[in-house]
């Protein structure tokens, strides 16, 4: 189980979420995990493995952090090599198991404490942080394509926390309201390492793209995966890249109220599975037809038009025709905006 900064653990006890970094919290993300791992054993099934193969590469991580150069200076690192020319080196792994030419399971092997936004998504830049306007990280998932996909940390190596660039914070104002530096950067080599284990990894991940084993990629509900294979392919001088660009444009990005909806158990018209918090009828009370076809809600009526009201980088961004704005769920959680920028989108400036 892994989940974004901030997210909330609902006690079912009493109908709020769990005090943070309680001991409630810590029983109940307790409980969630053993639940979930007895369900997946109960659905449990044998999979033949006939290959596994196994990618490295040796990465060196800037050492900005004065504790870490000065345990390393007397010695305290025991087993590891003095940190040189201020940095370390530590192996990024890439390994895969397969079937035939089908890949089972694929596994990205980080060589410290990784921040679970590195891995599913969901990371927030803080305006109060060090390097709010860093780029946004790619999650190490994403880049995956296997049914199963995992990460191990400590893998190799233990560098310290990895946390996302723009997240970074050592001076006051501290972010997200905390009053007092966060632990992960008093236990971090620097700001440098997310950004060099991102594209280590990648570069692992093509790599074994390019040795000939045909992969698959599905990507949901974040549309920048779409604007970055077109630039990436682009980049590369591939002649697929036009044809990639235009299929984006014919699909024409975020569909919530447009081509998606959704009808909950009892009844409710939402804009899609992730918006049950936006209500825009019941069918017991009111034929669909007549409620997707109203533009008396709001929220219905923006989805269908909604560039005049994005903020922030949507708003600035050259791609919206292909991107439609990404995932409003995602920035209303963020920021308490549904128009706000959708804070998964890890596109830079000059990229947008």
């Amino acid at each position: 189980m892994q989940s974004p900064l901030g997210a909330k653990i609902p006690d079912p006890e009493t109908g709020r979420p769990a005090p943070e970094d309680s001991f409630r919290m810590a029983e109940l993300v307790g409980r969630y995990a053993a639940r979930h791992v007895m369900e997946s054993q109960k659905k449990a099934r044998a999979e033949r493995i006939d290959t596994i193969e196994y990618r490295e590469k040796l990465v060196h991580f800037p050492v900005s952090n004065p504790l870490f150069l000065m345990a390393s200076k007397i010695g305290l690192f025991s087993g590891r090599k003095p940190m040189k020319n201020g940095g370390t080196e530590s192996p990024v792994g890439y390994l895969r198991f397969s079937r035939g030419r089908r890949a089972v399971v694929e596994a990205a092997l980080v060589p410290g404490e990784l921040y679970p936004e590195l891995s599913v998504g969901g990371a927030v830049c803080d305006p109060n942080a060090d390097l709010p306007d860093a780029p946004v990280e790619k999650p190490l998932k994403k880049m995956l394509s296997a049914p199963y996909r995992m990460l191990f940390g400590l893998a190799n190596d233990e560098i310290g926390y990895i946390l996302p660039k723009c997240q970074w914070d050592e001076k006051p104002p501290y972010t997200f309201g905390a009053t007092k530096r966060w632990y992960g950067e008093v236990n971090s080599t620097g700001p440098e390492a997310a950004p060099l284990l991102a594209a280590a990894f990648e570069e692992r991940a093509a790599a074994f793209a390019r040795s000939g084993h045909p992969r698959e990629i599905l990507t949901v509900d974040n549309h920048a995966d779409g604007v970055y294979v077109y630039l990436k392919l682009r980049e590369l001088g591939s002649p697929r890249a036009e044809q990639v660009r235009q299929l984006l444009a014919a699909n024409g990005g975020n569909r919530s109220g447009i081509a998606i909806a959704a009808i909950d158990h009892a009844g409710n018209v939402h804009p899609d599975q992730f918006t049950l918090n936006h209500t825009l009828g019941n069918i017991r009370q009111q034929p669909f037809s007549q409620i997707w076809s109203s533009d008396e809600h709001p929220i219905l009526r923006g989805l269908r038009n909604r560039k005049s009201l994005l903020k922030g980088r949507c708003a600035q961004c050259q791609w919206l025709d292909l991107c439609n704005g990404n995932f409003r769920a995602r920035a209303e959680a963020a920021f308490g905006d549904f128009w706000a920028h959708d804070p998964a989108c890890y596109l830079t400036d000059e990229e947008i």
